[in-house]
C-alpha cells in the first residue's frame, strides 16, 4: 500500500520527474495494439515451412530428409508454442518491440539489475539497530507511523516496488506480470504461485491452533485488503482510502490473477496499483476461535484486531516485540527473492538519542543516526582526528578502525502544523505572523547544525515540482506584530497578552519528547512569541500519544514531519475532502477551492511540464496560506561500526534500508 506517512548543501538528486517507461511496463503508453499480429505471422510461416519440407521430402524420398523435416517441424512448433505463451503473459510483441525479459520473470515487470549484496558477502549474524519509540500496533493497514513503514520494507510485500537504484523503474515482487490497457484504467495482474505467508508465532498458536501450517498468498488476500481499505468502519485506513477514490472495482480472475479497474485515466493509478500490499484474509477475517466475523462487524474488528504482530511475505519475519523494549525480525527461509545477509535484525527502543549514541560507541549497536548536537561534537567540531571518518573504502568501511559515517538526504520535510479550526489560527494572516516570528534560519544553523535544507512548501526540495523561486517568509517580528494587529489580535486589557472578542491569544504546542533539538526550538519560540504578546505553553509527548492527538485533531499547533513518495500526490494531506475525515491526514483543516481544483487536475495530468506548472501554483497557494510553518528538508547522519560492510543508502524511503549491508568476519 502506498502512503506518504524523517555533506550539508552539497548533495544531488535525479528528481521526482515522472518518466515514460517504454519497457517493460509500457510500450509507448500502450500494450494492446498489435499484440497478436506476430502469432498469426509465425503460424503462417510454420505452415509454409512445413509444406516446403514435405515437398522436398517427396522429391528426394530419403530417410535422412524425413528425419530433418520432422526436426524442423518440431522446432517450429516449439517456437510457436513459446510465442503463444509470451503473448498470453502480456509481453509486448508489436513493431519496435524491445528484447523480452528473461524467462525467469515473464511479463512486463523489471527485475533488479544488480543484486543487493555483492558477491562473497558474509551471511549471518545480528544487525543491532535502534528506534526512539514503539508504535501502538504493527498492522500496516491501520498504523502508519515511521517505524511501521520501515518494518514493512522488510516484512511486507507488494505487486511490485520502486527500484531503489532508479525509482523510475518497477521491480517485480509478488506479481510476475502487470498488463496495462492504453488509457491506464485496467491493470491485469498475475501473481507468483510460490509465495507463502510468514508462519504464525507460537504464542498465538497456543490459543488459535487452527492458524498452524502453510498459507499460500492468493488473490483473496489482495481482495480483502481493498475491501478493508474501502470500508469506512476501518478508521485507521483513512489515509490510504483517498488513493482509491477513483478505483471502480477489483475483479478476481482466478486464485492467482486479478484486475484493477479505474473509473478514469489518472497519473497515480500506476503507483497506487503496483505498490499495493495484501492483507492475510485467513487471519484478519476471523476471531481467535477461527469463526468468521459477521460482515457488519468485520471492519470494526480490524481496527483493534486480536492479532498484533506484523504479517507479511517479505525477506524478514516479524517474530517478537516487547513494548518499550525491542522489536525483532528474523530472516525468512521461504522468501521467494534475494534475502538479506543477517539472520536477524533487532531494533532496541531507546527513547534518548544521547543514549542511542552512547550504546553505539559502547559497541552495543551496529548503526544509529546522530542527533544534531552529537554531530556537532563528534564530527563537525572534532576535526580529522575524531573517532568518526567519512574516508571509506570501496565497501563503505573506514580502513583505520574508526566509526564510519555518511550524510544523506531524506525525502521528507519538518513543519509546525497550525490547526485552522482553532480560533487563533483560522486567519491566514495569523499563521503567516507565526512563521515570521520564528527565526528558522538561525535554528537550522545553531540547533540543527545545518542538517537540513530550508523549505517553503510541501514538496521534495530537489523535485521539479518544488518551486524554488518562492522565498521563505523572513524572520520579521515587527511585520508579524503588524499582521496580528491587522487580524484583530490586540492587547485590549493591558495585561501583555493579545486578545480578540474576549479570547486571549494563549495556546499549546505539542512537541516530540524524544528530539532535544525540537524541545529547544519550542522553548526558544515560546520566548519569541511572548515578546509579541502571544502566550504559548509546551506539552511534550511520545510518538504514539502525539499521533493520537494529531489523528483526533486535538491540538493547537504540533511539531510534525512527512515522508514523501517518489511521485507526488497532494490529495491525502491537502484536499478539503480530507479535512473532516476521521483520522485523515489533513489534520490542520486546510481548505482552499483553487488548491482542490489543482489537486484534482494533477491526478489526471501526465505531461511533466504541465505537472510542474500546476504544482508550482499549488506550492504558492500553500505558501500564502501557511497552514504549516515549513522548517526544512532533513539531512541525516548515519554512523556504523568498523566491521560493517557495503554501507549504501537508497534514494527513496527507507533510505537506510539494510538489505545491502553485512558484517565482516570477526
Amino acid at each position: 500500500m502506498t502512503r506518504n506517512g524523517e555533506h550539508a548543501a552539497q548533495w544531488t538528486h535525479e528528481g521526482c520527474q515522472p518518466r515514460r517507461l517504454t519497457w517493460p511496463l509500457y510500450a509507448e503508453y500502450g500494450m494492446g495494439k498489435g499484440i497478436y499480429m506476430g502469432l498469426g505471422s509465425v503460424l503462417f510461416l510454420a505452415f509454409i515451412a512445413a509444406l516446403a519440407v514435405f515437398n522436398s521430402w517427396q522429391a528426394s524420398n530419403t530417410e535422412q530428409r524425413v528425419i530433418e523435416a520432422q526436426q524442423s517441424i518440431r522446432a517450429l512448433e516449439a517456437r510457436v508454442s513459446a510465442l503463444d505463451q509470451h503473448l498470453r503473459r502480456g509481453v509486448w510483441q508489436g513493431p519496435q518491440a524491445p528484447t523480452p525479459p528473461p524467462e525467469s520473470c515473464p511479463g512486463n515487470l523489471l527485475h533488479l539489475a544488480e543484486p543487493f549484496l555483492p558477491e562473497g558477502a558474509r551471511q549471518g549474524g545480528t544487525l543491532r539497530r535502534s528506534i526512539g519509540y514503539s508504535s501502538k500496533g504493527f498492522n500496516p493497514l491501520t498504523q502508519h507511523a515511521g517505524d511501521v513503514i520501515e518494518f514493512e520494507a522488510y516484512v511486507g510485500g507488494f505487486f511490485g516496488r520502486y527500484d531503489y537504484a532508479d525509482p523510475n523503474r518497477w521491480i517485480a515482487d509478488l506479481a510476475t506480470c502487470v498488463m496495462v490497457n492504453d488509457d491506464f484504467t485496467e491493470y491485469t495482474i498475475k501473481l507468483r504461485q510460490d509465495v507463502l505467508w510468514h508462519p504464525i508465532q507460537a504464542e498465538y498458536l497456543e490459543r488459535s491452533p487452527w492458524l498452524a501450517g502453510e498459507h499460500r498468498l492468493t488473490a483473496d488476500d489482495f481482495m480483502f485488503a481493498m475491501q478493508m481499505i474501502k470500508d469506512p468502519a476501518v478508521e485507521g485506513a483513512a489515509p490510504l482510502r483517498n488513493y482509491f477514490e477513483d478505483l471502480e472495482r477489483v475483479e478476481k480472475l482466478g486464485d492467482f490473477e486479478l484486475r484493477f479497474v479505474w473509473k478514469k485515466k489518472t497519473f497515480q493509478s500506476l503507483a497506487f496499483t503496483i505498490n499495493f500490499a495484501p492483507v492475510p484474509r485467513w487471519v484478519y477475517a476471523f476471531d481467535p476461535d477461527g469463526k468468521p466475523y459477521p460482515p457488519e462487524l468485520l471492519g470494526q474488528s480490524v481496527n483493534r484486531h486480536w492479532y498484533q504482530h506484523m504479517m507479511g511475505t517479505g525477506p524478514y519475519r516479524f517474530v517478537d516485540y516487547e513494548e518499550g523494549s525491542f522489536v525483532k525480525l528474523e530472516r525468512n527461509p521461504a522468501y521467494h527473492g534475494e534475502p538479506g545477509a543477517f539472520d536477524e535484525i533487532v531494533y532496541r527502543v531507546i527513547k534518548s538519542s544521547v543514549q542511542q549514541v552512547a550504546q553505539f560507541e559502547g559497541g552495543e549497536l551496529d548503526y544509529v543516526e546522530l542527533p544534531a548536537a552529537s554531530y556537532k561534537e563528534k564530527i563537525r567540531d572534532a576535526g580529522p582526528r575524531g573517532r568518526y571518518t567519512d574516508a571509506l573504502d570501496a565497501e563503505g568501511t573506514p580502513s583505520d578502525g574508526r566509526f564510519g559515517y555518511a550524510i544523506f538526504p531524506r525525502m521528507s520535510y519538518r513543519y509546525l502544523g497550525w490547526n485552522a479550526d482553532r480560533v487563533y489560527f483560522a486567519d491566514a494572516r495569523v499563521r503567516r505572523a507565526m512563521t515570521m516570528a520564528l527565526d528558522r534560519e538561525l535554528l537550522l544553523d545553531e540547533l540543527f547544525m545545518g542538517l537540513g535544507v530550508a523549505s517553503t512548501g510541501p514538496l521534495y526540495v530537489k523535485s521539479p515540482e518544488y518551486d524554488d523561486s518562492i522565498q521563505p517568509w523572513p524572520y520579521d517580528p515587527v511585520g508579524a506584530a503588524a499582521l496580528l494587529d491587522e487580524a484583530g489580535w490586540k492587547d485590549s486589557t493591558g495585561n501583555g497578552i493579545r486578545d480578540k472578542d474576549g479570547v486571549e491569544f494563549t495556546f499549546t504546542m505539542l512537541c516530540y519528547d524524544y528530539r532535544p533539538e525540537f524541545i529547544a526550538m519550542a522553548e526558544y519560540y515560546k520566548e519569541q512569541l511572548k515578546a509579541l504578546g502571544v502566550e504559548m505553553s509546551i506539552q511534550l509527548l511520545d510518538w504514539p500519544a502525539l499521533q493520537t492527538r494529531m489523528n483526533n485533531r486535538d491540538f493547537d499547533v504540533v511539531t510534525g514531519g512527512w515522508g514523501l513518495s517518489w511521485h507526488s500526490d497532494a490529495f491525502q494531506i491537502w484536499h478539503s475532502s480530507q479535512a473532516d475525515l476521521p483520522e485523515g491526514s489533513n489534520r490542520v483543516g486546510f481548505r482552499n477551492a483553487e488548491a482542490d481544483r489543482l489537486i484534482e487536475t494533477l491526478r489526471e495530468t501526465f505531461d511533466p511540464g504541465e505537472r510542474a506548472a500546476l504544482f508550482h501554483r499549488f506550492h504558492r497557494i500553500v505558501h500564502e496560506e501557511q497552514p504549516y510553518t515549513f522548517l526544512f528538508a532533513d539531512l541525516s547522519v548515519g554512523v556504523w561500526q568498523p566491521n560493517m560492510r557495503n554501507m549504501v543508502f537508497q534514494s527513496i524511503r527507507p533510505h537506510d534500508l539494510s538489505l545491502p549491508w553485512y558484517k565482516a568476519l570477526p
